[in-house]
């Protein structure tokens, strides 16, 4: 009999600001943990493990029960959870937390030789099993993590949503009979195709985040995806194939959506057991064929539907999430069609209070061909957070916070048309067609520079926007304008050189005096 060893409940290995590392226990009993820690991808995959099982602990029946229950009658529930199924949580065993045992079963029969042994999981800081000769740099640790059980389990949660698609998994592993997969595994549920990004509303701790993202009974109701309700998580009862009724049923449920398995993962301790587990249908090509009826929706996404197609947010390098707040929170007519239903519920319940609290985004951005997904060059990890008071938020706030996220939308525009035209008339363009490319090669640096430095005065747009006396709001607002015109002075300097005499006449005749009369009036 294996032995068990390595309980998530009890051992640390869930990051956290300011205290390390705890276990699922500690997580939910201590209100002094502020925030996990982590890349954004391993904390959008444990805070979904840790709504999981808070919705398995407790589903209120509606918004009344959900009140009733409060963050302390949460915690009890939790609390009584993790000891009734403490056994469900061993990352090694006999019953291996997520795990299936009979993969390795599966790999000592196998024909090739190589495909017996289990992978090295080497770097897990990507929710994938990493090429050797991709390069990446990132604000990110990277790490080894094949000797660490706290980093193990991290990477078995980041897998099983956030797994890249490509050749990476072992296809000749299966668990149903005569089942032959595809050489290319699609990526996990949580990534999808065009890399979803994930949007939570998070207040003074992570328990209390846990209670105000908690959904009730008649929430789920309401989303016609989830037809099999809330469901049970899959570590009370494991899928047996890659298509039995569990993993059919899981599909439709809202666990099952918190914790997809998108791999079919076996920990040993030389390495891991590897394949696509639970087929999930992710892309047009599918609805196509006849194989789903709908796409896949997690609660966290922000998206919308063109013509039976889910068009959702995702996440951009060269977009960093807090210039998409906006349209996440859907505050002008256009964007409206935007739907961020577990925000939705958040705001709505948070508005009846007088807390501050925050919108966090984050996911990661990898590129992709037909062979698969890979880390490489400026692929990076990307999320945002800004506070709000809810107070504060009202009409009169996202009236206020769309009109001044479309000037600065407006004059990124501009800037980079002054940038343009400088280098035509360096370069003897005439038309603004050539100008557009002759200077084109200046443009993404434009833009980039714009908004990082735009990223640092965000929150304290949010904060003026939230002044309800308008003399003082605009008096704010105008100093945040100096300072963007400051900005934009900045990088046009950078871009448009005046050494010689025909370099002061072309930066002369297209430095910004628009741009600056339309900040300033």
């Amino acid at each position: 009999m294996k032995e068990n060893r390595f309980n998530l409940i009890d051992e640390p290995w869930i990051p956290v600001v300011g205290k390390g590392k705890v276990g699922l226990r500690q997580i939910f009993a201590d209100e002094s943990i502020a925030a996990l820690g982590g890349n954004p991808v391993e904390k959008i995959a444990v805070f979904k493990l840790l709504l999981a099982i808070a919705q398995s602990a407790i589903t209120p029946k509606d918004e009344s029960e959900w009140k009733s229950l409060g963050v302390n009658g949460l915690q009890k529930r939790v609390s009584d959870y993790l000891d009734k199924y403490y056994d469900y949580f061993w990352l090694y065993g006999e019953k291996p937390f997520l795990q299936m045992p009979e993969l390795k079963k599966k790999a000592e029969v196998l024909p090739k030789k190589e495909k017996r042994e289990p992978y090295k999981i080497g770097n897990g800081t990507f929710a994938d099993l990493m090429a050797e000769n991709n390069t990446c740099v990132t604000q990110y640790d990277f790490r080894d993590v094949s000797q660490n059980d706290s980093d193990k389990a991290l990477f078995l949660l980041s897998v099983i949503n956030f797994a890249f698609y490509g050749k990476q998994p072992n296809q000749e592993l299966s668990l149903e009979k005569n089942l032959k997969k595809n050489v290319i595994a699609k990526p996990g549920a949580s990534l999808g195709f065009p890399n979803y990004l994930h949007t939570f509303g998070l207040v003074e701790n992570v328990i209390t985040s846990i209670y105000y993202n908690l959904l009730s009974d008649q929430n789920v109701r309401t989303y016609t995806w989830l037809s099999e309700g809330v469901g049970k998580p899959f570590w009370e009862m494991m899928p047996t194939t890659e298509s039995d009724c569990v993993t059919e049923t899981s599909k439709k449920t809202l666990l099952g959506h918190l914790v997809p398995l998108s791999r079919y993962v076996l920990m040993e301790d030389e390495g891991l057991y590897f394949t696509e587990g639970i087929i999930y249908h992710l892309s047009k090509a599918d609805k196509k064929k006849g194989q789903s009826i709908e796409n896949w929706i997690e609660t966290s996404m922000s998206w919308y539907l063109e013509k039976d197609e889910i068009k959702a947010l995702n996440a951009d390098v060269s977009k960093k999430p807090w210039r998409m707040l906006t349209s996440m929170l859907s505050l002008s007519d256009t964007e409206k069609k935007y739907c961020n239903l577990g925000l939705s519920l958040f705001i709505n319940r948070i508005s009846e209070q007088n807390k501050v609290f925050s919108i966090w985004s984050g996911g990661i951005d990898v590129s992709g061909d037909s062979f698969g997904k890979k880390i490489k060059n400026n692929d990076d990890y990307v999320e945002s957070e800004i506070q709000l008071h809810s107070s504060a938020f009202g009409d009169s706030f996202c009236n206020k916070l769309f009109e001044e996220m479309k000037k600065l939308d407006e004059f990124c525009f501009d800037l980079q048309k002054f940038v343009v035209g400088y280098n035509a008339e360096i370069r003897g363009g005439k038309s603004s067609k050539n100008a557009r490319q002759i200077g084109s090669q200046n443009i993404p640096s434009v833009e980039s520079d714009y908004w990082q430095l735009c990223e640092g005065v965000f929150q304290r747009i949010v904060d003026t926007c939230s002044i309800e006396n308008t003399d003082q709001c605009n008096q704010e607002m105008d100093k945040i304008n100096g300072q963007i015109w400051q900005f934009v002075k900045q990088i046009y300097n950078q871009y448009c050189p005046n050494q010689s005499a025909r370099q002061l006449e072309a930066w002369a005749k297209h430095f910004p005096k628009k741009f600056e009369k339309k900040r300033l009036s």
